[in-house]
């Protein structure tokens, strides 16, 4: 074989070598575009972090607040939002907790000492009422068994019946 031959050769090979690369490449299948989120959450501050994971008919909002104060808007980036919200917050205390939606803003407070009731009221055109356990906005509380354990709250019935596009929960942890 000729040097002139060997060259040749070689560079068939190369652009043999570098045009099935180039095929393969095109062949590939995209990289996954990342994932869209259904749901837009603003916080009020920086230490405030909170997610939203639909789980079937239930929205799971994880609240983790350094601070133990703030605020989160909640919004569905395309309709509305599942019929049930389940807040958990890491706190040491829940002072006072507010879930609005629509025009009700509902109020509860878990006492830190003792079996204490948890006292819950409704905020409806500019009235505050106190409520109990049969109102339409009553929330339903786990308390956490350890101090820095998780508060669990379930939106109320009201916010079942007609699940809107967004709402604001807003929490104070007794001990800051």
């Amino acid at each position: 074989m000729t040097r002139a031959n060997f060259r040749t050769r070689l560079g068939v090979l190369l652009v043999t070598v570098l045009t099935g690369g180039v095929l393969v490449a095109c062949a590939a299948p995209p990289a996954a575009a990342p994932a869209i989120s259904e749901f837009q959450i603003a916080t009020d501050k920086t230490d405030n972090v909170v997610t939203a994971t639909a789980e079937g008919d239930r929205l799971l909002v994880d609240v983790q607040s350094a601070s133990g104060i703030g605020n989160a808007g909640v919004r569905a980036a395309n309709g509305k939002l599942p019929s049930v919200v389940v807040m958990r917050l890491h706190l040491a205390g829940l002072e006072q907790l507010t879930f609005a939606f629509g025009d009700a803003v509902v109020k509860l407070s878990v006492p830190s000492s003792g079996d204490q009731p948890v006292l819950q009221s409704v905020v409806e055109a500019g009235q505050e009422s106190p409520i109990t356990p049969e109102s339409p906005y009553w929330m339903e509380v786990t308390r956490p068994a350890a101090a820095d354990g998780v508060f669990e709250v379930i939106s109320p019935p009201a916010y079942a019946a007609s699940p809107p596009a967004n709402f604001t929960v807003g929490w104070i942890d007794f001990y800051r």
